[in-house]
Order: structure tokens, then sequence, then C-alpha cells
């Protein structure tokens, strides 16, 4: 994909199998370097707000955080993601590989960071956090959990959680690497996927909105 900006957004992006290129201009910094260097991102008001969206970088060998804004002008009337979701697709590609879904026992990469597990890892089939280690085939149950700002994947153990309160055993991140994997695992072990049911409170019914952005 090679994209000039939103109706002319002030920048160009280059999105390849293996590398991105974003080309920044009023003199701000542009930034290019291989999929396989980016550890996590984090993204503010992606899926839930139409306006542009600041992309952060966290590279595995570098202090460094690069960060810069996408689709920063309206495109098509419709939400605001077409540079946004090419990147994340991308992204998301890399770190799976080729072999997904068939690698899931595996696959090691970055799940992302949550304050109550730290950095979240998967290797050898198991999630492994600060607090917690969970193995993929014993996962019964995963729920997406939005407010619509702050969202979590929450797994499971146990097919049925309890009458009043359904504590998971872990939380994950939602982003372009724990939603297509966990979709995987859900339809490997149950042959059902990520539930997605619960809505955030307030204009949305359920969560299926996360699924047009990844």
């Amino acid at each position: 994909m090679k994209q000039k900006g939103m109706l002319g957004g002030g920048h160009s992006l280059t999105v390849s199998r293996t590398v991105f290129l974003i080309r920044v201009k009023n003199g701000k910094k542009s930034f290019s370097f291989p999929f396989s260097a980016i550890k996590r991102t984090f993204l503010t008001n992606y899926c839930n707000s139409n306006q542009n969206y600041d992309v952060r970088c966290y590279l595995k060998d570098s202090k460094e955080s690069p960060e810069f804004a996408l689709d920063t002008r309206a495109w098509n009337n419709g939400h605001n993601i077409r540079e946004t979701k090419a990147f994340l697709v991308a992204l998301s590609a890399s770190k799976l590989g080729s072999a997904f879904p068939n690698n899931l026992d595996s696959l090691e990469t970055d799940l992302g960071f949550t304050l109550g597990e730290k950095d979240i890892t998967l290797k050898d089939g198991v999630i492994i956090g600060a607090k917690h280690q969970i193995p993929l085939h014993a996962i019964k149950r995963c729920k997406c959990v939005s407010n619509g700002t702050l969202g979590y994947l929450c797994i499971s153990l146990k097919e049925k959680g309890g009458f009043f309160l359904d504590i998971p055993d872990m939380k994950l991140p939602i982003n372009e690497v724990t939603l297509p994997l966990m979709e995987a695992v859900m339809r490997r072990n149950t042959g059902n996927g990520i539930d997605f049911s619960r809505g955030n409170g307030f204009d949305q019914k359920d969560s299926g909105i996360l699924l047009s952005g990844i």
C-alpha cells in the first residue's frame, strides 16, 4: 500500500509486507523500520472516535518510541481508519507469521502491556505475564470487555463464570496481535470465537466494532 495522506494530510505512508515508511511534512521527523523491530504499539481513540489516531511504537532494541499521526483527514464520509488499519494488518501478519493459525503452540511474540501483568509474551504455547502464566490449550472462554476507551480480552480457564462475579484468570490488552490470536485459540479449543456480546455501556450494544479495525 502506498498512500499520500488523507486528502493531503501532510504525510505519505508506504506499507509493505515487512516494513513501513512514513514521510511527514512541515519539518517533522519521518520514520522507517521493519515490523520485526516493533515490540508493541499503543494507539489512542482507535475504533471509538472518527478522528486522527496517534500511533506510538515501542521498539525491541531501542529506548526510542517513535510516535506519529495517521488518518489525519476524513475519507469517504466513513469511519476514518484506512491508513491505520493498513499499518495494523501488516504488523499483525508479520508478528503472527505465515503459518498462522497452525503455529499457535510454536509461536513466540509480544502480546502487549498491562499494569497488572507488565510485558506479556507468548512462548511455547503459554501466555506469560508478571503474575500469571496461562497455557493456550487450557483456555475455555474469552470475552471482549471495553468501555470505549480502554479494553481487555478477559480469558478464563472455566467454562462458566460465577453467579454474581465473573473474574477472569488473566486480562490481555486488545490489539492487532491478541484479537486474531485469541480468536484462533477459541476456535481451536471450543469451536467458538471470542465473545463480543458485551457493549461499552453507552452507544454500543456489543463490541463488534473492534472487528472492523483489525
